[in-house]
This record gives C-alpha cells, sequence and structure tokens, in this order.
C-alpha cells in the first residue's frame, strides 16, 4: 500500500497546481483609473510628471520586476458613469464634428458597462517599489531641478491591466440625447477600431489590435524638504487626478 502513496500525493499536487493555473483571479476595479487613452506606453514603473499647464513630462522608468498573469472583471464591477468628451478622449478617438454644444461634450454623463477581452493584470510588488523610488531619489530629483519641476505632481504607475478588446454596452434611457448616436456612428464610420451596434442598447466595440493598457494604478510621489534639499517617497494612490478624466464608479 505504501508504495502508491508518493505517486498518488504527486498526482493531487499537480491536479491542485493545474487548477489553481487555469482559475484566474477575480479583480474589481474600485481603485483603478481610466487610461485616457489605451497605449502600450504607460506602464508598470513609469514615473512622471504633471506641470502647472497639464502637461505630462515623462522622469524616469522604474525597474519594478512585476508579476503578470490573465484576470477575471466581474460584471457589477464595471460599471462606469463618465462624461461624453470623457469617453471620446479615453476611446482615443479621433476629433469628431458635433452638432451639439460644447456642453453635450462636458456635462453629458453616459452610464456604460464594458466587457474586457482576455484581460492581464501586472503588478509590483510595495517594498520593490519603495526601494527602487529610495534607490532612483537622487536620479529623480535631478531631472525635477533642471526642469524645474519641484512644485509638480509627481506619480509612479504600480499596476496595470492590458485588454486587447474593450466592449462598451450603453442603456439608451441612459444616453438621454439623440444626437449621441450620430456622434458614436461618426467615430465607428471614420476608425476601423471601433464597431456601433445601434438596436436595442447601444454597443460600441473598439479593438485595440493588440494589449494596451486600459487600466492602471497609480502612487503619488511626495515630494518633500529634507536634510539634502528635498526628500522623496510613495504617497497615497490616486483615484482622480488632473491627468485622469473624472469618473466615479456606479453604485449599482
Amino acid at each position: 500500500m505504501k508504495i502508491y502513496i508518493l505517486p498518488l500525493l504527486v498526482l493531487l499536487f499537480f491536479i491542485s497546481s493545474c487548477k489553481t493555473a487555469i482559475t484566474p483571479p477575480t479583480v474589481k476595479l474600485t481603485d483603478y483609473a481610466f487610461e485616457t487613452t489605451p497605449n502600450n506606453l504607460d506602464n508598470v514603473g513609469y514615473v512622471f510628471a504633471v506641470n502647472k499647464d497639464k502637461m505630462q513630462i515623462p522622469i524616469t522608468m522604474l525597474n519594478l520586476d512585476p508579476i503578470e498573469g490573465t484576470i477575471v472583471v466581474p460584471t457589477n464591477s464595471s460599471t462606469r458613469e463618465m462624461s461624453f468628451g470623457a469617453l471620446i478622449k479615453f476611446l482615443g478617438a479621433p476629433d469628431v464634428n458635433m452638432t451639439a454644444s460644447a456642453d453635450l461634450h462636458n456635462t453629458t454623463k453616459v452610464t456604460t458597462t464594458f466587457s474586457l477581452e482576455n484581460p492581464k493584470v501586472s503588478r509590483a510588488f510595495l517594498t520593490k517599489l519603495d526601494s527602487e523610488i529610495t534607490e532612483k531619489k537622487e536620479s529623480i530629483k535631478t531631472v525635477l531641478i533642471s526642469q524645474n519641476l519641484q512644485n509638480a505632481n509627481v506619480y509612479v504607475i504600480f499596476e496595470t491591466i492590458k485588454a486587447s478588446k474593450v466592449t462598451y454596452d450603453f442603456s439608451k434611457s441612459k444616453i438621454g440625447k439623440a444626437s449621441l448616436d450620430a456622434v458614436f456612428q461618426n467615430i465607428a464610420s471614420t476608425e476601423d477600431s471601433f464597431k456601433w451596434n445601434n438596436s436595442g442598447s447601444g454597443s460600441l466595440s473598439y479593438d485595440l489590435k493588440k494589449d494596451l493598457t486600459v487600466f492602471y494604478k497609480i502612487f503619488k510621489i511626495e515630494v518633500l524638504p529634507g536634510a539634502a534639499g528635498m526628500d522623496l517617497k510613495r504617497g497615497v494612490l490616486v483615484k482622480d487626478s488632473e491627468l485622469i478624466y473624472t469618473s466615479k464608479l456606479s453604485t449599482n
């Protein structure tokens, strides 16, 4: 009987490992912010400043050795309300001729439930992030001083979610303005990446062609007075900032 125990344990371990490997973790998007335009540049470790003119200035890239894997995004955490202008900016869509006023761009709220195709998460360890900030502190300070950014807000991307396709579903009762349909149709007709289905509730499919950053988590890097004139340390997790279009998670 003993001769079978070891092989059985090995088999059970293998089955357990396989089960773990094929069951992606579920990730809620409460602490994630929309990327303003999906891209392959804003990756884990990217440090940047936002100056008084709201311009994003690259500072450095930290080597954070993030862990990566596939994830599941639950439907009940994927509904957001955002301004129509923010949505257009997020989609990276070309400028469109809008017959409606600028008020439509800035104040019209669109509630959208989105789904990501094969989302992948890339995440750093906080201990690694803190040690890298300390190690690269002098070089970061040099760049900030050389570009007169001592009073700018400084951020670091800590975690990203990438996907190759995003689909948005809009409730027509939530859209409220027929002119939105025309705008979405215009986007879809001028950009091969977009497909607009206006039957029933509207659905806008955005094919990214390759995995791009769609959501991210960022920390503020606090710039503090120190013995050497300036000190740096990890600050708060930022959900909304100058670089992120305001969007709130739906409570529904």
